[in-house]
């Protein structure tokens, strides 16, 4: 699978074209209801061959890392496209805490098999947290 990376100042312009879609149109909306490039957001772009698979960002915080608005294209579901995204994340941030916020038992099931831990609970979302100690 290729990866692409976009942060700090890079192209704009070719990022949303190839993003725009998943933070304007309806149809995607329901999977990322906060789907949004905020300030500071890392992209990873994942890709089969050259067709977008699946996506990620990462927000740096001065305490911890946040993956969010993982999502797979549907027709890649079940290909284990999230397992190679989740674990290409979590090899790539291995030496930071990570968190992760979840709200099925699917992702938290997910999430728990990499050895994250429940850290909180607000109303149906679940907050989850890996540290570097946790992986010896």
């Amino acid at each position: 699978m290729k990866v692409e990376k976009y942060s700090g100042d890079y192209d704009r312009v070719k990022f949303y074209g190839i993003m725009g879609k998943f933070f304007a149109e309806p149809q995607y909306k329901r999977d990322l209801p906060y789907g949004c490039n905020r300030n500071g957001s890392e992209w990873y772009l994942f890709y089969k061959a050259d067709s977008l698979v699946g996506f990620s960002s990462v927000i740096h915080t001065k305490y911890h890392v946040k993956f969010g608005n993982m999502y797979v294209l549907p027709e890649f579901r079940n290909d284990g496209v999230w397992s190679y995204m989740a674990n290409y994340l979590l090899n790539l941030y291995r030496d930071q805490v990570i968190i992760v916020v979840v709200n099925n038992k699917t992702l938290y099931d997910a999430w728990k098999r990499r050895k994250f831990k429940e850290v909180n609970e607000r109303g149906s979302y679940k907050i989850l947290e890996w540290r570097p100690e946790d992986d010896e």
